[in-house]
């Protein structure tokens, strides 16, 4: 290891632990159950209304909190999901969560990590400034999210 980096270590360790008291005031389950069963058919992962509630949840906490909190506070609504449910509902928290990231500057950890070294290094980020990066990576980020949920709901429904 030729350098620690320490503001980085700071950050995910303040994430986690936010993010962990966060999980025991028990807001993230309430919020999850009250849309997974507004979109009807059942609950969570099992009509198109509740994919497509659940899966706009997971772009927009994305964006407040970053995609892996998303995962970690959803983790135990999907594992508690039957089978089927809870196939596509990690397919789709992963899929969904990762590619969200991509939507803006916040999104994902990964951004700010490229941001903060190229910043470092004396670059002029103009792709990184989060107007830029919106315009240029929300919509296309939008279609892969809309797209890749479609097939990884068929694949389920064709194969399991």
């Amino acid at each position: 290891v030729r350098e620690l980096d320490v503001n980085l270590l700071l950050i995910f360790t303040g994430l986690f632990i936010v993010s962990g008291a966060f999980v025991t005031t028990q807001i993230p389950r309430h919020l999850w159950d009250s849309l997974a069963t507004s979109g009807g058919g059942g609950g969570a992962f099992q009509s198109w209304p509740s994919i497509a509630v659940l899966s706009t949840y997971i772009v927009t906490a994305s964006q407040l909190v970053g995609n892996v909190p998303v995962v970690y506070m959803a983790r135990d609504q999907v594992a508690a999901l039957d089978r089927r449910p809870q196939i596509l509902g990690w397919l789709l928290l992963a899929f969904v969560s990762t590619v969200a990231g991509n939507f803006t500057l916040v999104g994902s950890a990964a951004n700010i990590i490229v941001a903060e070294k190229s910043r470092r290094h004396g670059a002029r980020p103009v792709s990184l400034d989060a107007p830029f990066h919106f315009a240029h990576c929300g919509a296309v980020t939008a279609l892969s999210i809309v797209v890749g949920a479609a097939l990884l709901v068929l694949e389920v429904q064709c194969f399991l």
